[in-house]
């Protein structure tokens, strides 16, 4: 993914001049480069730069504190064609003047967003283990739940709220809707509000190398989530094109939710075991395989009309439980997700509007804060219900805020001509997708403060790791000076000799004499063990002990 932290802390100036020499870099190989007719060298130009450039400006703004995926989406939105709108012409060059992400290069580089989409959605599905599961089932499903629940109602209300109940609030596009079909149309808001980023999440956990139950919560939490938000889409979906008239995009919504999200399922489990029986049997070229497996798995679920992210996440998920094969299947994925994950999250960047954000901005930031009021309530409800720890429910929810590829593919779907939902449907997506921007360049940012705030960053760990052995120092320093008290005399070694107990008794009764054999051995051992000194062993493990418990009393107590 993201990668650990390995940037070092000075080094700020020279990346920043990295980043200037690409760009004049990119510049003159466009304007010197030879042109094939009809071939525009632009994608290839804008990949290797993206490649280049982005990762350089991710490490960049990881000395402010930010994680690098807010780098990689600020970069793209850079240069993506809403900045270059606003530049003035004397700085719009070749190859920036509708910004080197432009939407035909966006078009082109649109496989890698296919690849990276399954590549998160497998690693999703492979962090997804039954035995964390069971562990923590009862916090999982509480928080889940709290959420959902929540955020449909918040959805709903706003919806409403938002179209015609209260007239200085009204949105333009909900005029005239009947009650029934606000109520749909919220619930399916209420379903975008759901959803979450996964691929955000496993980055910003990897890239500060977070670990602990937080942690492993709002991962399973994120993977789950996207399950729900699927399925309760496609029902909703369907529910709010019969609602406007379209009753027809659908059909039968039993039968669709069978074929989409049960089809999705069921080819994700076979991929799942082919992947498997590769790594197992074949074990050559594998990162090739996993592409190709990849782009044809998708190529199907794509003729079939299955979900592709479900479908993925049930194959990481199957390949990680029910094959000893999934280890290396999730390695080889990590080593192919670093530049994917650099491209894709750039391309997210490149995809945000600005004059959307703006000309949308009072609606969009009102979703957003109820959003995360909603995410904040849901959490601290379903994690008391759950008996999640107490780091969970006062910090868990930073977790959530991210929003990204399945937030954007389903409010995509809104305006699409299958939805049905017509030129309500188009504004609803662009109301939507201004509010996903926002939870996009925050959201990161809020998980890494979450997990800092919960002890279980790679850093945190550290530092509570030296203030507990700086306490621990201190307190032993200070006992250290007080009068020592009486010490028990040390345990005289008798001078055993080789044979302490002498030729082995022969007595009447066989019985007899294999006890007394018996006990001689017992005493043999008993001497061996005053002469090992088992006690000063036990002596250093019970102070070893006590120093750890310490180190973790000093920790927790520093979190509460």
């Amino acid at each position: 993914m993201s990668g650990p932290s390995t940037t070092p802390r000075g080094g700020g100036i020279a990346k920043t001049v990295i980043v200037a020499l690409l760009v004049a870099g990119v510049v003159l190989l466009y304007r010197f480069e030879s042109r094939s007719e009809g071939v525009d060298p632009t994608a290839m130009l804008a990949l290797g730069f993206v490649v280049l450039a982005s990762y350089t400006f991710g490490q960049l703004v990881e000395r402010i504190g930010l994680p690098h995926i807010t780098g990689y989406l600020v970069a793209g939105l850079l240069l993506g064609p809403s900045v270059a709108s606003l530049l003035p012409a004397a700085l719009r060059v070749e190859p920036f003047v509708d910004g080197l992400l432009s939407n035909s290069v966006q078009s082109q580089l649109s496989p890698l967003k296919t690849l990276a989409v399954a590549l998160i959605a497998l690693t999703a599905g492979g962090e997804l283990k039954l035995d964390a599961l069971r562990r923590g089932v009862r916090a999982i499903l509480g928080v889940l739940g709290g959420q959902v629940v929540v955020l449909l109602a918040t959805g709903i209300a706003f919806v409403v709220a938002i179209g015609g109940t209260i007239p200085a609030i009204a949105f333009p596009a909900f005029g005239g809707l009947e009650l029934p079909t606000l109520l749909a149309l919220g619930a399916v808001v209420g379903t975008l509000a759901i959803a979450t980023s996964p691929a955000a999440t496993i980055a910003v956990i990897n890239g500060v190398r977070a670990r602990g139950p937080v942690t492993s919560t709002v991962l399973a939490t994120v993977v789950l989530i996207d399950v729900v938000v699927v399925v309760l889409f496609s029902g909703f979906g369907a529910l709010s094109s019969q609602a406007l008239g379209a009753s027809g995009a659908y059909g039968d919504l039993a039968l669709y939710l069978l074929e989409h999200v049960g089809g999705g399922v069921l080819l994700g489990a076979v991929a799942g075991g082919v992947m498997a029986l590769y790594f197992r049997y074949v074990k050559q070229e594998e990162w090739l395989f996993l592409v190709g497996a990849i782009y044809t798995t998708s190529y199907v679920a794509a003729q079939i009309d299955v979900d592709v992210v479900l479908l993925f996440i049930t194959a990481g998920f199957v390949t990680a439980n029910f094959s000893r094969e999934g280890d290396a299947v999730l390695a080889t994925v990590e080593r192919l997700s670093l530049p994917v994950y650099v491209v894709f999250f750039t391309l997210a960047g490149a995809h945000l509007e600005l004059g959307d954000l703006a000309r949308l901005a009072p609606f969009a930031v009102a979703f957003v804060a109820l959003r995360a009021g909603g995410i904040y309530v849901g959490t601290r409800l379903g994690g008391a219900l759950g008996g999640a720890s107490d780091a969970m429910k006062r910090h868990g929810w930073l977790g959530f805020v991210a929003q990204a590829g399945v937030a954007i593919t389903l409010a995509d779907h809104l305006a699409s001509e299958r939805m049905g939902l017509g030129d309500v449907g188009r504004q609803l997506s662009t109301l939507v997708i201004a509010a996903i921007a926002l939870n996009e360049l925050v959201g990161p940012v809020l998980l890494k403060l979450g997990l800092t705030r919960a002890g279980e960053t790679e850093a945190t760990r550290a530092d509570d790791d030296a203030e507990a052995d700086a306490e621990v120092a201190e307190a032993q320093a200070r006992a250290s000076v007080r009068p020592e008290p009486r010490q028990i005399e040390p345990w005289p070694v008798p001078e055993v000799a080789r044979d302490a107990w002498g030729t082995p008794p022969r007595l009447a009764s066989t019985e007899l004499t294999r006890r007394a054999r018996e006990l001689a051995h017992d005493l043999g051992q008993i001497a061996r063990d005053v002469a090992d000194e088992p006690l000063a062993r036990f002596h250093e493990g019970a102070l070893a002990y006590v120093r750890e418990l310490r180190r973790e009393f000093l920790r927790l107590h520093r979190r509460v």
